[in-house]
C-alpha cells in the first residue's frame, strides 16, 4: 500500500525539501477561499519550524 492509498508517507529529512511559494501581493489580496492569506502564512510557518526541528 502506498501513501496515496491511505498510509502516511515516511520522509527522510536529510533527503527531503520543503518548498513554500511566496504569493505576490496581488494574489494574496484576492478574496480568500477556503483559507485567508494569514491562515496560509501561519501554517507555512508551522511547517517550516517542524521541518527545521527534524533536521530539514
Amino acid at each position: 500500500m502506498t501513501a496515496f492509498e491511505g498510509e502516511p508517507a515516511t520522509l527522510d529529512p536529510a533527503r527531503t525539501a520543503l518548498v513554500l511559494v511566496d504569493p505576490m501581493d496581488r494574489i494574496a489580496a484576492l478574496p480568500p477561499a477556503p483559507r485567508s492569506g494569514r491562515q496560509v502564512a501561519h501554517v507555512a510557518r508551522k511547517l517550516a519550524d517542524a521541518f527545521r526541528a527534524v533536521g530539514g
